[in-house]
């Protein structure tokens, strides 16, 4: 699986993949410079998910990183890290066709099914107490605990060649106030069967699914099919509905069609990724807008260098015409050892992204460039980023971070300065982590300000510990103490969980 950093920030690395594409907080991935890759860039893990977007801590070894690069992992492979099974090449396509076939075979033979996955049970505590001037009431504290419990399974050679794959999620909330929000939820981000054919390489999906394809239509309710192995051409469609997005229900208000085709090709020295697809999305709802937009993906790797980029155009249902409504390029090269370099450009109408083709809405210019420096025991990395809006605001961001390992340590540390209109704002977080045995701990300090009308900082202190309770059984406890400028606070955090 593909994903970019957003940025890098005082909390680790920001990522564009989150519990939606099977990440969990807790998770050790393997991440991979290319697709396709056997040499792997390092280990990461994930100190936070939410849906869309999850934070890394690089963890050994150390290796640079900076905003726009694109990483690939699989998410599959994600275990504890001192359980971490062979590397295998990060983000490729299921094994169609042949490969399949004799695969899928060979299992049978030796006892049927075979189960993967990993269940989880995580508790998170919190307590709040704000303080705001003007406040009749004094100090407001405030109380939240969610038990959640996750399961991502995967069931693979089932009667009739057959995978089942899922990702689903529970959670009860607790407030010590009233709200307006369920109390309790369960939440099936993927419910899939996954068919792969011996005589052709055609594979099909049904269910609840990610086509894994393409990156441009999200989740979908319905079938897909495609023809094509895991290199070289691919083609093929999907068509269903869009899960309700409040809470991953089923519904019928938004009727999706796609068509895509994609090409994989690889070398020794160079790999190359593109996809294209059109779609159609049609809200059952009269009161719905109609839209149809074309997305257009590449990735190149030759050597030391890499280039990506990502574009779509939406078509507006009024006046018939197209637009472009996205455009990202992104790129990098590796200078002087071990001296690396990136840049990038983007351009993004935001309205077009969040299903409003036709109205007038914001858009937004990025421009970033980056560097990054990784040798044998460290690494540093500093980016430098500039976005401009259409109605002529600018906003500028640098961000430096830097990691190295002392003896059995790693010592890091990060910071950020963003402005735009007047207001700025100051982050920085050093932290050490360190194991003994199977237990593995974590200390970090977060510095927070933001200068506008006022001025507001926090500071707040972390402490992890990690350690094995058995074969691929692990647990994590966490707490964190916050206290700044007229707000504070205390988080607890419990977690538990068993690969298999």
């Amino acid at each position: 699986m593909a994903a970019t950093v957003d940025y890098v920030g005082v909390e680790g690395v920001y990522l564009s993949v989150g519990t939606d594409d099977g990440a969990q907080a807790g998770d050790t991935i393997t991440v991979y410079r290319s697709e396709g890759d056997q040499e792997p860039l390092g280990r990461v893990v994930l100190t936070a998910a939410s849906r869309r977007r999850s934070v890394a801590a690089i963890v050994e070894p150390a290796f640079a990183i900076t905003a726009g690069t694109l990483i690939y992992m699989d998410v599959r492979t994600a275990f504890p890290s001192d359980e971490a099974p062979a590397p295998q090449p990060a983000g490729a396509a299921p094994p169609s066709g042949g490969q399949a076939a004799a695969a899928s075979r060979a299992l049978r033979a030796a006892g049927g099914p075979r189960v993967t996955g990993r269940i989880s049970l995580d508790v998170d505590a919190r307590e709040t107490r704000t303080s705001w001037q003007g406040d009749l009431f004094g100090t407001t504290t405030r109380r939240f605990a969610t038990p959640t419990s996750s399961l991502s399974l995967t069931i693979a050679d089932l009667p009739g060649g057959f995978r089942l794959e899922t990702n689903l999620r529970g959670s009860y909330r607790y407030r010590d106030f009233s709200s307006f929000q369920p109390t309790t939820s369960v939440r099936i981000y993927s419910l899939a069967a996954v068919k792969a054919f011996e005589a052709v390489p055609l594979e099909m999906r049904l269910g609840r699914f990610y086509n894994p394809y393409e990156s441009y239509s999200a989740y979908w309710d319905g079938a897909m099919m495609r023809l094509g192995g895991r290199s070289g051409p691919g083609i093929g469609a999907a068509v269903g509905y869009e899960p309700d997005r409040s809470d991953e229900g089923f519904s019928r208000d938004v009727l999706k069609l796609s068509g895509f085709a994609d090409y994989a090709a690889r070398g020794r020295t160079w790999s190359y990724d593109t996809d294209v697809s059109l779609h159609s999305v049609r809200p059952t709802d009269a009161e719905g807008v109609d839209r149809t937009f074309v997305g257009w993906s590449q990735y190149l790797s030759v050597g030391r260098a890499s280039l990506s980029q990502r574009i779509r155009a939406d078509r507006d249902a009024d006046a018939g015409s197209w637009s472009l409504s996205q455009i990202r390029v992104r790129g990098g090269v590796s200078v002087a050892g071990p001296l690396r370099l990136t840049a990038g450009y983007g351009r993004i109408r935001l309205g077009a992204l969040r299903g409003l083709p036709g109205i007038p809405s914001p858009v937004r210019e990025e421009l970033t460039g980056g560097l990054g420096v990784v040798g044998p025991n460290g690494a540093f990395s500093v980016d430098v980023g500039s976005t401009r809006w259409d109605d002529a605001a600018r906003g500028l961001a640098v961000t430096a971070s830097a990691s190295g390992r002392v003896g059995g340590a790693l010592l890091s540390a990060s910071g950020r300065r963003w402005a735009r209109a007047g207001v700025t704002s100051l982050s920085a977080a050093p932290g050490v982590s360190f194991g003994v045995g199977w237990l593995e701990t974590r200390l970090g300090y977060q510095f927070y300000q933001t200068k506008g009308t006022t001025t507001l900082r926090s500071h707040a202190g972390d402490l992890s510990f990690t350690t094995r309770l058995g074969e691929r059984l692990s647990l994590t406890l966490r707490g964190q103490q916050q206290w700044g400028t007229n707000f504070g606070g205390t988080r607890l955090n419990f977690r538990v969980w068993r690969s298999f």
